[in-house]
């Protein structure tokens, strides 16, 4: 599998991973479901993942809540894997 299409398995990857593990206390569930998804290659070692989309939350009683999130992964090719250098995601206000 040639580089290229190594990071972009793995950036998809990722970003669906770190939605699906930030359940908080006091919540039963919470879905992402991702309106995009972009991967660029930085430099032959470095990769930038973003993503959009909606996040919903599911609370212990039965609430739910909804709202737009933003994700990037930034990624570095080490010893012929891809790894997580840093990540972050953000909720931005509503318009």
């Amino acid at each position: 599998m040639n580089s290229n299409k190594m990071i972009t398995t793995a950036a998809a990857t990722a970003l669906v991973i770190m939605a699906a593990v930030t359940v908080s206390q006091g919540q039963s569930k919470e879905d992402y479901r991702f309106d995009q998804q972009h991967v660029t290659l930085l430099s032959p070692t470095v990769a930038l993942a973003t993503g959009e989309g909606l996040s919903t939350a599911t609370t212990d009683d039965g609430r739910t809540f909804s709202g737009r999130f933003a994700q990037s992964v930034v990624f570095v090719l080490t010893n012929g894997e891809w790894m997580v250098f840093h990540a972050h995601r953000s909720f931005p206000p509503a318009r």
